[in-house]
């Protein structure tokens, strides 16, 4: 096995190569042997140099040097200070010859974004995706704020984004995710759709993790589509943050909702499902801000005829503040209103009859 010193001599060769052709597009190259990452850098011609990961100790001078390994925890290979020896291995040049920009490519035949493989990457980044992908994994993309992504929203077979896998990106249109994905983990998508106008949940969805949306309340957002999703629980924090100038209609198999979900956002009329038996802490804010009206709720409405169980506070302050009308069923007025927890906000419970139309 070549040393250190040799393979960076060697690199640099080639990094002059590809920069007099215009640069190059790397390609990430998963779990090869210890073999491989010696030929793999030196047998590929410019301008395909790759860039090679490993999970064995025996890779560059008796170096161990994970990706996409936990081992990492919040770094990558890129960026984690135990591999400041391995960017010196990795040419620094893209197609404009840019050594603060990266290019890749996960290669055809992948059907994961390894967990945490570019997490913290601070440069520039750009990543194109390979078609049959169906995990993105945990911290995947964590924090990536320079990040141009290609591919993604063409994905078919895509079934699960993994806890923390784009937060943070602020890239992603949320309006025109994959249909395929099944599962979105913890704070998946957290604070990743700064710039899109809406969210419309997978036509496939199966599970949305908490914080799965967790949102900038500086922005705005236009709708909220569930698009079928149907579940029995929804989670905490799931839009939190989330300005929703639309209605919030919770599907009807929905029984529990737990802290936080809405907290320090806005919908404009939220409208609470017949089977609802919890409604958890601060699950709604119904405004955003202490001095301004423009994102008060207009009302609050119970279907159902037996109050949930009410964690602590689950409209705050606002409500009262705004006297805010919260409907229910006629015959179940004073059932709310005795309910724990709902003290504070007697003088706004009301008979659905009351709503105008």
């Amino acid at each position: 096995m070549e040393s250190l010193e040799e393979l960076k001599q060697e690199l640099k060769q080639q990094k002059a190569a590809i920069e007099s052709k215009g640069g190059t597009v790397a390609t990430v190259h998963t779990n090869p042997s210890p073999s491989e990452i010696t030929t793999g850098i030196n047998s590929i011609p410019a301008p395909n140099l790759a860039i090679a990961t490993a999970t064995t100790s025996d890779v560059i001078n008796g170096k161990t040097f994970y990706a996409g390994d936990s081992k990492l925890k919040y770094g990558s290979l890129f960026n984690n200070s135990n591999t400041d020896e391995l960017m010196d291995l990795i040419f620094q040049t893209n197609a404009m010859g840019d050594e603060h920009s990266f290019y890749f490519e996960i290669p055809a035949g992948q059907t994961q974004v390894k967990d945490y493989l570019f997490a913290n990457f601070d440069r520039s980044l750009t990543v194109t995706l390979c078609d049959n992908l169906t995990e993105i994994g945990i911290r995947s993309f964590y924090y990536c704020t320079n990040l141009t992504l290609y591919n993604f929203y063409e994905q078919t077979q895509l079934k699960t984004i993994g806890d923390w896998a784009f937060q943070y990106t602020h890239i992603l249109d949320l309006s025109i995710l994959p249909s395929s994905i099944k599962t979105i983990q913890t704070s998946g998508f957290r604070n990743a759709g700064k710039e899109c106008e809406g969210i419309v949940l997978p036509t496939s969805l199966e599970y949305l993790g908490e914080g799965a949306f967790f949102l900038n309340n500086e922005q705005d957002y236009d709708y909220l589509n569930f698009n079928g999703y149907s579940p029995t629980i929804l989670l905490g924090s799931v839009f939190q943050g989330g300005l929703f100038d639309c209605d919030l209609v919770v599907p009807e198999t929905v029984t529990r909702i737990l802290s936080y979900f809405n907290y320090r956002g806005h919908f404009n009329h939220i409208i609470l499902p017949s089977g609802l038996t919890e409604l958890g802490m601060y699950a709604f804010n119904v405004m955003s801000s202490e001095t301004s009206s423009k994102y008060a709720a207009e009302y609050i409405e119970f279907k159902g005829e037996t109050p949930p169980t009410f964690g602590l506070d689950p409209f705050n302050r606002y409500a009262v503040t705004l006297n805010i009308p919260i409907y229910v069923p006629d015959n179940s007025v004073e059932a709310y209103k005795a309910a724990e927890n709902m003290g504070k906000y007697v003088s706004l419970i009301k008979p659905v009859s009351e709503k105008s139309s």
